[in-house]
């Protein structure tokens, strides 16, 4: 399988490719909790004291 695959490991960071994790299915996207959590994990939410 995929141990026997040949390859090299770049020296590179490791980056996700989930770009935002509290919408990664349709049940998350619809729900206005999730997209008020994204918002708030982006920094588009502030608070009302700022």
């Amino acid at each position: 399988a995929l141990a026997a695959r040949g390859g090299s490991v770049e020296k590179g960071a490791f980056k996700s490719p989930v770009e935002d994790f509290y919408l990664t299915n349709p049940i998350a996207r619809a729900s206005a909790v999730m997209a008020e959590c994204s918002k708030l994990a982006s920094g588009q939410l502030l608070t009302a004291a700022e």
